[in-house]
């Protein structure tokens, strides 16, 4: 969300799921795309995703934690029915993230010296307000609940909705991310 409320809809991103183990692939230019827009068209103090949006806003969230993107002011994140797979541990890792260009992001055309690794993103619980909403009939609703593990207990509010993976019309789901999202404005 914008700073005058609107809700802007980016392009789609370069990533795509591989592996047996649901791996992202290119995950590194789809976060330098959102960090790119984020910083062009921003400032948001909120983003919503749902499904593999919602992991790569976590990743935003990991940015943002360790102080990566110091000129962002998110206050919240909506994270609907997303899993936390194999590209989680990749944020974990001690090895620098090649091709994650935190330097230079705002550059049209990066060269591949401009790129440089972040440390271990994950190495503490996400402390940002965050709604996590898990469909009841999603098959990989337990996915959805290894994604509330990445957040301090205390940041985050969880529900799980009676339908399956899809963005919840439950009033009182409605009422709770709302809610969340007023505190998280009103933090100033």
């Amino acid at each position: 969300m914008a700073r005058d409320g609107s809700i802007r809809q980016g392009t789609p991103l370069p990533i795509r799921l591989s592996g047996p183990d649901d791996t992202y692939a290119d995950w590194e230019q789809g976060i330098g795309a959102i960090i790119r827009r984020l910083k062009l068209n921003g400032p948001y103090h909120g983003i919503l995703g749902f499904s593999q949006g919602a992991n790569m806003a976590t990743i935003v969230a990991a940015l943002v934690q360790c102080g990566a993107l110091p000129w962002a002011d998110i206050r919240f994140f909506v994270l609907l029915c997303g899993s936390k797979y194999g590209w989680a541990d990749d944020l974990a890792t001690t090895e620098p993230l090649h091709g994650l260009d935190c330097v230079h992001f705002l550059d049209e055309e990066a060269i591949e010296e401009d790129f440089i690794g972040f440390p271990p993103l994950l190495t503490e619980k996400i402390r940002i307000p965050a709604f996590i909403q898990a469909g009841e009939k999603d098959p990989r609703k337990e996915n959805t609940y290894g994604l509330v593990q990445l957040f301090d207990e205390g940041s985050c509010h969880v529900v799980t909705t009676p339908e399956g993976h899809s963005v919840t019309s439950n009033p009182s789901a409605v009422d709770a991310m709302a809610a969340l999202v007023a505190r998280a404005m009103d933090s100033d």
